[in-house]
């Protein structure tokens, strides 16, 4: 006791060291949601970055108002089925509530937080989905480098990363994110050998809770549960097998029934359950589009398939390769380090010049959005205790979300959010790895990381604003009662808000058109906008043209003054 007591003593004598505020998890969460908000406020919210957001923003805006989800359809007697709805993958539920969206886990809070600050103050949600990103990256830096603080990592998740991008716009990504990375975290802790239960059921827990928002978290979740049998299996530890498998898949399984009774209760139907149908149903169809899509989200620099954007493309990741293998292979300050180097260096402001030319645009590519992520892969191949991680996180998974993710919208988003769970592990392992073999080319790779951030953060600014002009502009330009005939449902479904008591309709293909013809002719309407690109050949019967009124600029389609004849 007397030597307890000694100890006791002596340690609280000890001066200790102060903890620097950039290094506790409460203030960096803090700083991270003060830039966010900053951030946002750069943000038009009419506009979005992506078709999707307009959707769901609609359907907020709907329950808020009226404690439906239900955005209403002027043609429901005319055209039952919904065929010229004019929104791109709008379906209509059991209940007869119109609705665009894949889940309504974020719906529901977001109405409630629509009441209180509309539009801007639903950005909370992704703000607070980026922030929990952050917390699991600092988690999982913790376990993969013993006695680290993690602080770095939840600075680059936060600040530094696709997470930083998906704060800023009304989308599922950043929660799922946030909790399919907590997920393999404890899918790690589960496969210690002194580990219990607990850590497979939380585990199964944030999976599920992913899974009501994002398609790719069952496959995350598949993965996993088969990575906590194998290592257990692998081990002959029977016992321990059965109560982590089952601990895992009950808590997974009690979240998605869950949500999908949340979603029988307000539409007596399960959006997910039906999404998950038509995704995995499509499974490894259109092998060319997909290979495409493949390469576009994981390699591309910019959105665009043009030969530039190839070219520099290879050139971003042919330096970064060549940077990783020397390092991998040499000791530091080596010359051919300081030439892999320099041709990173190079590459990436040939990348910088080329955006000043073209403009601010996507990137798809996660190997370019999240550039540490290539030396993630090398540290773990390199580092043996990383191996389980890389092959829960990674090698496992993303094969099969390329054969299962929705296919040709793989230019059309930013740093490859299908398998966004699998670039935060790399590049908590890039950081760690650079951080210990080369300083040097970690704080370059940093630079590179913070300037393709910022040009996601200005890129997501620059759209909305864009958007949110042309939004108003045709909205105060154009009659509630006008009827309105889109030639693109992806198009429309950016202006979902200014939809709602509208008379708004699509008609993507000819036969769709010549139909329409008709059935506007026989309920008595006398003329209608058509928006389409310049020059398209519509198949409109009974109709002609009478002259473009008007332009959207930021979508280059014209607004076109349809009139019967007779």
């Amino acid at each position: 006791m007397q030597v307890l007591e000694r100890s006791d003593a002596e340690r609280e004598a000890r001066p200790s060291t102060p903890i620097h505020w950039s290094k506790r998890p409460g203030l960096i969460a803090g700083s991270l949601l003060l830039i966010y908000v900053l951030l946002a406020m750069l943000v038009d919210v009419n506009g979005h970055l992506a078709s999707d957001t307009g959707g769901k923003i609609g359907s907020v805006e709907a329950f808020s108002e009226s404690g439906s989800f239900d955005l209403g359809y002027w043609f429901e007697e005319v055209d039952p089925v919904g065929r010229f709805f004019p929104f791109f993958s709008t379906v209509q539920t059991a209940d007869g509530t119109w609705i665009n969206s894949t889940t309504l886990i974020m719906l529901i809070p977001a109405g409630f937080l629509w009441s209180l600050g509309g539009a801007r103050a639903i950005l909370l949600l992704p703000m607070l989905g980026s922030l929990l990103a952050a917390f699991a990256g600092r988690r999982l830096h913790q376990r993969l480098q013993p006695g680290s603080d993690g602080s770095a990592s939840m600075w680059l998740i936060g600040l530094a990363s696709p997470a930083t991008v998906y704060a800023l716009t009304f989308w599922e990504h950043s929660f799922g994110l946030g909790l399919m990375l907590l997920g393999i975290t404890f899918v790690l802790d589960s496969c210690d050998q002194d580990a219990d239960a607990r850590s497979a059921l939380m585990a199964g827990l944030a999976f599920g809770a992913a899974a009501t928002m994002r398609q790719e978290a069952l496959v995350y979740g598949f993965t996993s549960g088969l990575s906590i049998v194998a290592v257990w299996a692998i081990r002959g530890r029977w016992r321990q097998l059965v109560a982590r498998s089952g601990a895992f898949s009950a808590g997974a399984i009690a979240l998605v029934a869950a949500n999908a009774a949340l979603e029988i209760a307000f539409l007596d139907t399960s959006l997910r359950t039906a999404r998950a149908g038509a995704t995995f149903g499509s499974t490894g169809g259109v092998g060319a589009t997909r290979v495409v899509d493949t390469i576009g989200s994981t390699l591309v620099a910019l959105a665009s398939r043009n030969t530039i954007s190839w070219v520099i493309s290879a050139l971003l990741i042919g330096s970064m390769i060549a940077l990783a293998i020397a390092v991998w292979k040499r000791p530091p300050a080596t010359r051919q380090q300081r030439i892999a180097i320099g041709a990173v260096i190079l590459a990436w402001a040939m990348w910088l010049w080329l955006l000043t030319l073209v403009g601010l645009v996507a990137v798809p590519g996660s190997a370019v959005a999240a550039p540490l992520s290539i030396f993630g892969i090398v540290g773990a191949l390199s580092t043996k205790r990383w191996r389980l991680p890389l092959i829960v996180g990674v090698l496992l998974p993303v094969p099969l979300i390329m054969m299962t993710a929705f296919i040709g919208f793989g230019f059309a988003q930013w740093g490859g959010r299908y398998h966004l769970a699998s670039t935060a592990v790399l590049v908590v392992m890039g950081f760690i790895w650079l951080s210990i073999k080369n300083p040097l080319a970690l704080r370059v790779m940093l630079a590179c990381t913070v300037l393709v951030t910022a040009a996601g953060a200005a890129f997501l600014i620059q759209r909305t604003n864009s958007v949110g002009d042309t939004v108003r502009q045709f909205e105060e330009t154009t009659a509630s009662e006008t009827v309105v005939v889109w030639r693109d449902p992806l198009v429309a479904r950016e202006f979902a808000e200014t939809a709602r008591g509208r008379n708004w309709l699509s008609a993507p293909q000819p036969e769709d058109q010549s139909e329409l013809s008709r059935l506007l002719r026989s309920q008595g309407v006398a003329s209608f906008l058509w928006i389409a690109p310049p020059d398209f050949e519509d198949g409109f019967v009974g109709f002609t043209p009478e002259g473009v009124q008007s332009e959207l600029d930021h979508f280059g389609h014209e607004v076109i003054l349809m009139v019967a004849q007779g």
